[in-house]
């Protein structure tokens, strides 16, 4: 894969150039598409559960259940279907519930509401909600309508230089950053260890709700914004050892998360619990000129590892990129599980150079249809210690239909009907059995 650099605002952009399919893209829409991740549409489910290894607290509040027993036990506090590991249920997955500031513990207004008002907003002169942070301290409830950056850059050979932030935790935050090409993101961190952010709305400050015409999803371009987080090497510096972001509420974006450096197994990165949806077109401006991922790392030749992605709504609409975005690079204990997934250009994509992938329990669903293919080809499956286990496709009748295993990029060829749902996500497509036999 051949790669464009570009230099938009302050920072210099990347973008993949697959040979043939990409370029034949590229003369047909006359950009190189946009970073968004779409919305989940779902009922809001009625239970909470425990189940195998910890307790997943669904759409539902969390209900703890001390007489839960054996290593499949699923204890219900309603009457609902159970959202165990390995449900097809897909209002089970995060939403507008459980998601974002209005729903943290503790928030200020009415529970569930959404109202900017009831938070702090930041200032130079707050000691609630600053615009510079300190190591060792919680900040909760707090508005900052221009963006945040959590510590400051380290640069090489200058390592006296900068703060990277320790022991600091962020809670029922709401942050908003403007215009498509905003630059940097609405999120910089410089984190040395156990940064955490919690119950997080990031949105555009241009509209207060995704605007695109219904039947279709998404944000208008000139409302977007830029980039959610960075948080990586490449990306302005940023360093985000040992940082989490859980139980957010992020849209409207073109690009999201990027990442990459030396976590560890003790700190890693943990993305968990998050409804990404919405996100800002991009196939359907020919000005727009964003790579748009989803998580992951995008610098050639970089390096990332320790991450946990699971539990997330990550249902996209049609774009030029990729949902995971590990893309050529060196990556060693990638886990992601228990995933919603669909649309972008590939939606997948991990480096065949990766070590110790964890690929299991997700779900791929026709929310969008992707304009190629669900895997990028790339062969990080059969690396060492690598596992693909107990993916599935799941029909959503609200989505894409009719739907292709290859998208308009690739020749729209094998259809996909409701007739697949609940067939083995395999990494050639879809299948009665899953990867390497069994039942998934």
């Amino acid at each position: 894969m051949a790669r464009l650099k570009v230099w938009i605002g302050r920072g210099l952009k990347y973008f993949d150039v697959k040979r043939d399919s990409l370029v034949v893209f590229a003369i047909a829409f006359a950009c190189v598409g946009s970073l968004a991740l779409i919305a989940t549409h779902a009922a809001t489910p009625a239970t909470s559960y425990q189940a195998e290894s910890g307790t997943l607290s669904g759409n539902a509040s969390l209900v703890s259940d001390a007489t839960a027993s054996g290593s499949g036990a699923v204890k219900l506090s309603s009457t609902a279907a159970s959202c165990a590991v390995g449900t097809t249920d897909l209002s089970c997955w995060p939403n507008a519930t459980n998601t974002g500031y209005e729903n943290a513990p503790g928030y200020p207004g009415t529970k569930g509401v959404a109202d900017k008002t009831k938070l702090t907003k930041a200032s130079s002169t707050s000691t609630a909600c600053p615009l510079t942070f300190q190591s060792h301290k919680t900040y909760s409830f707090c508005y900052y309508p221009s963006g945040m950056t959590v510590g400051s850059p380290q640069y090489p050979g200058d390592p006296d230089v900068g703060q990277h932030l320790t022991d600091v935790h962020f809670v029922g935050f709401l942050v908003e950053d403007g215009g498509p090409t905003s630059d940097p993101s609405a999120i910089l961190a410089y984190c040395k260890n156990d940064c955490t952010f919690d119950y997080f709305t990031v949105k555009p400050s241009a509209v207060e709700a995704p605007d695109v015409p219904a039947p279709k999803h998404g944000t208008t371009y000139d409302n977007s914004y830029g980039t959610v987080m960075n948080a990586g090497w490449g990306a302005y510096y940023g360093y985000a050892r040992g940082l989490s972001l859980k139980h957010s509420n992020i849209w409207g974006y073109q690009s999201g998360i990027g990442l990459g450096g030396d976590n560890t197994a003790a700190t890693p990165n943990v993305f968990e619990d998050n409804w990404f949806h919405d996100q800002g077109q991009c196939m359907e401006h020919p000005g727009c000129l964003t790579h748009a991922d989803g998580i992951g790392m995008v610098d050639t030749g970089g390096m990332a590892k320790y991450i946990t992605i699971n539990h997330n709504n990550m249902s996209f609409i049609q774009d030029n990129t990729n949902n995971i975005a590990f893309q050529e690079g060196t990556y060693d204990h990638l886990t992601i599980t228990n995933n919603t997934f669909s649309g972008d250009g590939y939606t997948i994509a991990i480096w065949d150079t990766s070590t110790n992938t964890t690929f299991t329990g997700n779900i791929m669903t026709n929310y969008a249809q992707h304009y190629f293919g669900w895997n990028y080809g790339k062969n990080f499956w059969d690396t060492t210690g690598s596992t693909w286990k107990r993916n599935k496709f799941v029909w959503d009748p609200t989505g894409a239909n009719p739907y292709y295993a290859q998208g308009p990029g690739s020749g729209n060829a094998n259809p996909i009907t409701a007739a697949d749902s609940g067939k083995c996500w395999v990494p050639s497509g879809l299948s009665t059995t899953d990867y390497g036999g069994g039942s998934c």
